[in-house]
């Protein structure tokens, strides 16, 4: 290899390293948050839900009344349209 090629090639992997560089600032996706309600109004709606405890939300499980073959005939036109090769979210 001659000096050239060396140079060049030592050219292609520093601007290739600085492309992967990343910025020197953070900002947090929370940091034009701001809160309409306190933790003590919070506490004081958890309360007042049935079933809530120490002021935590409850845990809310429900069972399905519907069985496999009509929950896959609710899922198959869904299923259907978003296999569509020509659909916008193909893929």
């Amino acid at each position: 290899m001659n000096i050239k090629q060396i140079v060049a090639f030592l050219a292609l992997c520093v601007s290739g390293a600085s492309a992967f560089a990343q910025s020197a600032e953070f900002t947090a996706p929370d940091a034009g948050f701001k809160s309409m309600k306190s933790r003590a109004q919070v506490t004081a709606e958890v309360i007042g839900i049935p079933g809530a405890k120490d002021g935590v939300y409850p845990m809310i499980t429900t069972r399905s009344t519907m069985s496999r073959e009509q929950v896959r005939s609710h899922v198959a036109p869904t299923a259907r349209r978003q296999n569509d090769a020509f659909g916008l979210y193909f893929g």
